[in-house]
């Protein structure tokens, strides 16, 4: 608004009486005043200033977060103690059917819950009782204790497990003769496999003349 000037409106005044123009000229030159503080106020910018430069708006940086690596799943006891039981338990039943051949697929509860060199020990003990014709006659198999195992003989496993089987019950017959099982403490090891399941990589069984573990 700068064509609104005091000067402007003083000349547009016809002072006849010196008093009354002083009078005259001091309430226009507060109209005025007025004047132009409503139209500051209304938003025109003093003439100074008509084109202000704009001030620059600093925006932060973006913070991008750091990706976090998930945590490696580990085996627990639990799970490692219900698939060693679940594996006797399938090798008990195939030997109970007399073996299965060299070129036969292994039982769906072996194979879901082994691997490695545990998969073909499975494979060579049931074939075993195929080709030498041992034929389950009675009993069955007791579980006495599982703990713990510290044996870290197999770098890839997450847990080990002890255990002590006792197969005196159960009863069997051979081409060359009739038998008995042992009371055995087999040592087994345990990891997460690539499809995310637990699997027993590596078992090992021995006689035991006594086994205490509990």
């Amino acid at each position: 608004m700068s064509g609104l000037t005091i000067s402007g409106i003083r000349d547009t005044v016809t002072i006849t009486d010196r008093q009354e123009g002083e009078m005259m000229t001091d309430r226009i030159t507060m109209v005025a005043a007025a004047l132009l503080t409503l139209v500051v106020g209304a938003g025109c910018g003093p003439a100074t200033s008509a084109d202000p430069s704009p001030t620059a708006v600093t925006t932060p940086a973006a913070t991008v977060a750091s990706p976090t690596a998930s945590p490696t799943p580990t085996v627990t006891f639990a799970q490692a103690e219900s698939t060693y039981r679940a594996l006797v338990e399938a090798k008990y039943q195939a030997q109970k059917s007399g073996g299965i051949s060299p070129d036969s697929p292994m039982p769906a509860a072996i194979t879901q819950r082994a691997e490695g060199q545990a998969l073909a020990d499975y494979r060579d003990v049931i074939t075993q009782v195929f080709n030498k014709g041992g034929r389950w006659v009675s009993g069955t198999y007791k579980i006495t204790g599982v703990a713990l195992s510290h044996d870290q003989s197999k770098p890839d496993a997450q847990i080990a497990l002890v255990g002590c089987e006792d197969w005196r019950d159960v009863k069997s017959s051979w081409p060359d003769g009739a038998g008995n099982g042992l009371l055995v403490k087999t040592t087994s090891w345990y990891h997460i496999a690539k499809d995310g399941s637990v699997k027993q990589i590596a078992y090992d069984t021995n006689k035991a003349a006594s086994c205490d573990v509990k």
